[in-house]
């Protein structure tokens, strides 16, 4: 099994996270319905089987994250309780420079418009793909078509005088059909 894409993600969920609260180094839980660990990994898999990846998973990583734990809730979702060390080695490994940091400086000001957000993607990539999503739940979809500089759906609501976002991997992105 490959872990790299799972790895990546998580790596990526908590930058976000500290990029948006700052960075504590402290234990970090992640939650994920089963149907997006399958397609980080790339497997369809029972959540027994998933559960038993995931184990797999943390003894992959520990080198880097410490001992991962594994949660299994009510509501059918999986969580990772991410270690101190994990925390702390994405804090290394992650830049505060670039475009996902540049984007939640701006979606964190008031009073911005859609028009800045795209002018945004498009500072970083001629490659954009935008989505006017009329009557959906979200009111933008903004992607980069190759990937680069981040391989995410993002998808956007004006809310009053703010703009909120939710990223998404391709895959849960064309799950949910929007």
């Amino acid at each position: 099994m490959n872990y790299d894409r799972l790895k990546k993600n998580l790596m990526d969920v908590v930058h976000e996270q500290q990029l948006k609260i700052g960075y504590r180094k402290e234990k970090i839980r992640v939650f994920y319905p089963l149907s997006s660990l399958c397609h980080l990994l790339e497997a369809d898999l029972t959540m027994e089987e998933m559960k038993t990846e995931l184990e797999r998973f943390s003894l992959w990583a520990a080198s880097d994250f410490g001992q991962t734990g594994i949660r299994v809730l009510k509501d059918g979702r999986i969580g990772l309780v991410l270690s101190e060390q994990a925390a702390e080695y994405i804090h290394q490994e992650r830049p505060e420079e670039g475009f996902l940091a540049d984007l939640i400086r701006l979606i964190s000001k008031h009073d911005i418009r859609m028009d800045e957000v795209k002018e945004l993607f498009h500072r970083f990539s001629d490659h954009v793909v935008q989505k006017e999503m009329d009557g959906a739940e979200f009111d933008l979809l903004l992607y980069f078509e190759n990937g680069l500089p981040d391989p995410y759906y993002y998808c956007f609501t004006q809310e009053g005088h703010h703009i909120t976002f939710h990223r998404f991997i391709q895959e849960d992105y064309e799950d949910y059909h929007f």
